[in-house]
């Protein structure tokens, strides 16, 4: 393998920096601001005490507003790239404050993909900085949940530094980032789940397209992204010029966000059985009151208030109107309700 020519250099580190620390600190005061409104809201009490924790209610409508932020500079660029030639999908650049395409490229580009390549750019530091933020505040105010969040969280902060300051694999990160649009329904589903039967019905609704969103940006879409990105980068350890990878990035960072994202990748299909349950269970509700029960001791019993918040989001309340039918029911009938009889 011949060397490698030399490599521009990338300017707007200070412009980055910057940039990043006023991101990070933005979405701190934003949730230390919805944490101060908090008691001052007219919400309906939840049943479930940690749902009505200041902190707990501040980083799931910052988490939504993250999300919509994200989406709406994501998604449309991502609409773009599909339309637009290989060497714009994966086009890199060496002005890292905003990812400025390079003067060679930037010929060969139409305004609106230039303006989605800085769209993905500024969505992609927004991303990252939340992630990190989202650490500093779950760390501190015990948001933490399974191990599988953890992993979610440092996979992608990693992979979104590396992406972000090499401002490369533009196509690949409006997937990575177009996976939050399923982000606000899931966030709605989990405020309002325990707070009445008057936000039943849009409970239901913001689950069933939370469901279809899941299926389709982070199973469908996320795994072909992940696949494309194995396909344009393998040739970073072959030969140079047989990859759309920068040739200045390092082999280990290549290596680590094929390994994040293919990780992230896993992780979605890892949540998915658990979401799908909670789908069925959602249109199949003739489940018996002992399985009901059952549940609810294992998760008041467990004493962490963030366990697996997917698959409580969908679990009715005890005081859920669609139980009361399923108590009235045990005490007529000596054997359990057969739900697949119910709900083939």
């Amino acid at each position: 393998m011949g060397e490698l020519p030399p490599s521009p250099e990338r300017t707007g580190w200070g412009s980055l920096a910057l940039s990043s620390a006023a991101f990070m600190l933005a979405w701190l005061a934003v949730f230390y601001f919805l944490a101060l409104r908090q008691p001052r809201t007219s919400w309906p009490k939840s049943s479930k005490e940690f749902e009505n924790d200041k902190y707990w209610c501040a980083r799931i409508w910052v988490g939504v507003l993250h999300s919509i932020v994200v989406t709406m500079l994501a998604l449309p660029s991502f609409f773009v790239f599909v339309l637009s030639p290989h060497i714009v999908q994966f086009s890199a650049s060496h002005s890292v404050a905003w990812c400025t395409p390079d003067h060679s490229e930037a010929l060969e580009m139409t305004s609106l993909q230039d303006l989605s390549l800085r769209a993905t750019a500024f969505a992609g530091l927004a991303f990252t900085t939340f992630t990190c933020a989202d650490v500093i505040i779950s760390s501190l105010h015990g948001l933490w949940g399974h191990w599988d969040y953890m992993v979610h969280h440092a996979a992608f902060i990693v992979a979104g530094v590396i992406i972000r300051s090499h401002c490369m694999l533009g196509y690949n990160a409006s997937i990575l980032l177009a996976m939050e649009a399923s982000t606000p329904f899931l966030q709605y589903m989990l405020f309002f789940r325990h707070r009445g039967p008057r936000f039943e019905g849009r409970v239901t609704i913001c689950g069933g397209i939370f469901f279809l969103l899941f299926v389709l940006f982070r199973l469908i879409l996320n795994t072909y992204g992940a696949l494309l990105l194995w396909r344009y980068s393998y040739g970073a350890f072959t030969a140079y010029g047989a990859t759309d990878v920068p040739a200045h990035v390092p082999s280990w960072q290549v290596w680590f966000v094929l390994i994040a994202v293919s990780l992230g990748a896993v992780v979605q299909f890892f949540w998915f059985p658990r979401i799908l349950k909670i789908f069925i269970r959602k249109l199949c509700p003739s489940v018996s009151s002992d399985r009901l029960e059952e549940a609810h001791e294992d998760r008041e019993n467990s004493g962490n208030p963030q366990e697996d918040q997917i698959e409580m989001a969908a679990l009715p309340s005890k005081q859920d109107p669609m139980v009361a039918p399923l108590e009235k029911g045990k005490a007529l009938l000596d054997e359990p309700f057969n739900a697949q009889e119910a709900c083939p």
